[in-house]
This record gives structure tokens, sequence and C-alpha cells, in this order.
């Protein structure tokens, strides 16, 4: 991709005979990028022959997702049920400042006194806010792309910027908010690998 630099494989759920079904990952300017292409089917489309206005709602939805999965944070791995269900445990490390535990829990130690092997708390990235300004209509058979930039960082929320293009024409503009919480609905501390991925660094 032009101004683009490959610079991270898909992951192993993203089938060898289609390697760029999730899109790809880049850099720009020194910052992590994923490039969806998108086709407009008649699906996409309203009674005018434009594309409908939710449309673009579910493409950026779809950029969001193959971004994280690209980075190692696909959504079935983060809401995979533990075996035996929901365990009741307690929190390795204590909330931080922000009153936010990590999304990783531990078991009560064993009567040998060694805690058991971690078990990953089920959980799911929800929308806060999403704001979109449409800037131009794409039509039928377009061939488009949904380009995913991270604009913020805090310890339990990630802002995202994307825009949908038809090679340099900017159609629709897109900024939203998510959370990590907990299936109980508890807001999760974004883990310091996720963080990283985001970044396009190595875990601190």
């Amino acid at each position: 991709m032009t101004g683009r630099d490959a610079d991270a494989a898909p992951s192993s759920a993203v089938p060898v005979k289609w390697p760029d079904l999730a899109g790809r990952l880049g850099s720009e300017n020194g910052a992590r990028v994923h490039v969806l292409p998108i086709r407009v089917y008649f699906e996409d489309t309203d009674f005018s022959g434009l594309v409908y206005h939710a449309s673009y709602v579910r493409w950026c939805e779809r950029g969001r997702s193959d971004f994280l999965r690209l980075i190692g944070t696909e959504h079935s791995a983060l809401f995979a049920p533990v075996a035996g269900g929901q365990p009741k445990a307690q929190l390795t490390t204590p909330p931080d400042a922000s009153g936010h535990p990590e999304a990783q829990l531990t078991t009560p130690p064993d009567a040998s006194g060694q805690p058991k092997a971690q078990l990953k708390q089920q959980a799911a990235f929800v929308v806060r806010r999403l704001n979109l300004e449409y800037l131009r209509p794409a039509r039928i058979d377009d061939v488009l792309e949904v380009t995913t930039r991270v604009k913020a960082l805090t310890a339990a929320s990630l802002v995202l910027g994307q825009t949908v293009s038809r090679g340099a024409e900017v159609l629709c503009e897109a900024e939203v908010t998510v959370v990590l919480v907990s299936v109980a609905g508890r807001v999760l501390r974004l883990s310091s690998a996720l963080r990283a991925g985001l970044k396009g660094t190595e875990p601190a």
C-alpha cells in the first residue's frame, strides 16, 4: 500500500489462503495503522442508489475488529468461556490509580500454597461514543478502504480515528471511543500487551 509498510503478519486466526482477509497492518508517521478493503454491494445502498448511512457504521466496526484481530486481540478470544464457567477468582494485581483492574485473574492458592494457573476473565469491547461525519457519497461497486488509527489511550478506554476512502477521496470520517468491560459490566484496565500492540511497541 502506498505510504504504508506492512510491519506485521496476519494472526493465526486469518486463513493462510486469504492472508489479506482481515486487511493489513502498517505504519504511517511512526504510528500503527490498519487498512481494510471494502466493496460496495447492492445491500449497502438505499433507494437512491447511494450507500446507506448505516453501512459506514458496519464498515467501521469491521475495521476496528480486524485491527484488533491482527494485533492478537480477537473478540472471540476475549469472550471465550473459561472451563467450568466463569471462575470465582481474585485479581492478580490491585486496581491502579484509576480504580480499574486488569483483565487477568488467578484462583486462590492450592494446598501447597502456590497460586493456580491464571484464568482469563471474559471480556468484550463496547462502544461508549461514536461520532461520524459524512462528506461524500459512495455507490455500488465502489472499492473503498477503511483506515483505522489510534488517537488516544487511557487506562480503560481507546479512542480510534477512522476514515472511509475511495482512492484519495475521503467519504466519511469517524471517531469512536471503546471500553473493555467484563461480562458483569465492570470496566477493565487495558493490559500492557494490548497497549503495546496498539502502539506497535514491545510490552513493558
